[in-house]
């Protein structure tokens, strides 16, 4: 499976259903040489352990040939420190050390240069070593859930990034050449104390899914108007009072979160609409003239659909009606 496809949220994700216990003799249905895998996924979470015993992977009785090893899991467990044999994985490509005791990465992880993804989310993280950058061909790190109160800049130079989530932290700022990651298909900054965005954030054109929720922010910047290929923008639980007009070109945006937010009549009052299709215009005279039970039964069912989303808007230019077909 490729490593950029299994579901780094997922702690029990895996493809073998091994159990470790120190004193008590390995169950051989356990063992990855009788599924046919060659020890290539090897999941050990969820066992309490502080420790990975070096006989496991090394010398006549070891269960895994350290050399094949392309995915390990040892989330949910107490470690407080990665065990030293992890960086000698020298083809390992997934590694899930979620849910533990880390306070810091070593700086060994430099060593392991086919990683593709790293979750690390729900430790005690402050700060990354700065060996992360020989992992050029990172797709996606998970760092939710730790104690960052500045963004790594160290990931500015993973420049094969996809997928960057570090949501719940304390991060008060983005970087300024945030734009570095030019791969970025998703960004999770929600649940920090991010008070502004900067403008750089609007040429990430690659953005798919972008959340700033649960944050300080009062106002987006209009450079957020150049992120066409945004389908999801969550800005729920903010301070924003009004939105740039540029972002009613994004139409490929069909998930926007504004919750809790004192901005939505500022906002709609403010916004200069383009020329209306003609869609729209036929839904805009239909919705006015005539009831919902006169023309439910002899319209399209898209037109149908599309009426649905008709509104009472308090713009004047909106003749009367607006459609929220983000």
């Amino acid at each position: 499976m490729n490593p950029s496809q299994r579901n780094l949220y997922a702690d029990t994700d895996t493809d073998i259903p091994l159990t470790y216990s120190s004193g008590v003799e390995d169950d051989p249905s356990t063992d990855p040489s009788m599924n046919g895998n060659n020890g290539k996924y090897v999941d050990l979470s969820q066992q309490y352990l502080t420790f990975i015993p070096n006989e496991m992977f090394n010398g006549p009785g070891a269960r895994f040939d350290i050399k094949f090893i392309t995915e390990l899991n040892i989330s949910n467990n107490r470690f407080q420190t990665l065990p030293t044999i992890i960086f000698q994985m020298s083809s390992l490509e997934l590694l899930d050390i979620s849910n533990n005791s880390l306070s810091m990465i070593s700086p060994e992880i430099g060593n392991l240069t086919k990683l593709k993804a790293l979750s690390a989310r729900n430790n005690l993280i402050t700060v990354l070593p700065k060996t992360i950058i020989k992992i050029s061909q990172l797709q996606e790190i998970n760092l939710a859930g730790n104690e960052f109160i500045e963004f790594p800049s160290s990931l500015l130079q993973l420049q094969n990034l996809k997928s960057l989530y570090l949501g719940a932290n304390k991060l008060i700022t983005i970087p300024e050449n945030i734009d570095l990651l030019s791969k970025l298909e998703i960004l999770y900054l929600g649940g920090n104390r991010l008070t502004s965005v900067p403008d750089a954030l609007g040429n990430l054109i690659s953005l798919s899914s972008l959340a700033l929720c649960d944050n300080q922010l009062d106002t987006l910047p209009p450079a957020f108007g150049n992120l066409h290929n945004l389908q999801t923008l969550s800005l729920h639980n903010n301070q924003i009072r009004f939105l740039p007009t540029e972002i009613i070109t994004l139409q490929n945006l069909s998930n926007l979160s504004l919750r809790n937010n004192p901005l939505v009549s500022k906002f709609v009052n403010s916004v200069e609409f383009a020329v209306p299709t003609l869609k729209e215009l036929a839904a805009r005279s239909i919705r006015i003239n005539y009831t919902e039970t006169e023309y439910n039964n002899q319209l399209p069912n898209c037109m149908n659909t599309y009426l649905e989303s008709a509104n009472f808007c308090v713009n004047p230019k909106c003749k009367g009606i607006i459609f929220y077909h983000f």
